[in-house]
């Protein structure tokens, strides 16, 4: 959980907040990414093979809770400053779940700015977001 202010000035494909394997992230406090294509949070079901790009599945062991899932709340500030850029992706790279398994809220509190050129508040890919 994101409680103060994380910064990463100017550098191209940045990711703020990374997260993978059914974690939960929650921010509640201030987000800033610069940088063209950057995403201030990115949410992955399953973390991707460096060297094939193909998600890698059940990589705890079949009996670790939560894998292949993605969950984003995000109750603060993210501001993106780059061009093509989007405050909240979630790729749901579980072959076998439905969108219901990879949510992104941008909560009442919630705030997205976005000053780049052609940039995204929320996006995914099999996913399910909420307001």
């Amino acid at each position: 959980m994101l409680k103060k202010k994380l910064q990463i000035l100017q550098n191209d494909l940045a990711v703020g907040i990374y997260s993978v394997n059914g974690s939960e992230v929650t921010n509640a406090g201030q987000l800033n990414v610069g940088g063209q294509n950057s995403i201030g949070i990115l949410g992955l079901a399953y973390r991707n093979d460096s060297k094939t790009n193909t998600p890698i599945v059940n990589e705890f062991g079949t009996a670790a809770l939560g894998q292949g899932t993605s969950t984003v709340l995000n109750k603060g500030q993210v501001s993106l400053d780059g061009a093509n850029a989007t405050g909240i992706y979630i790729k749901n790279n579980n072959a076998s779940a439905t969108r219901a398994t990879a949510v992104g809220t941008n909560d009442v509190t919630g705030v997205i700015t976005l000053a780049g050129d052609s940039s995204t508040g929320m996006s995914g890919d099999k996913s399910n977001f909420r307001k």
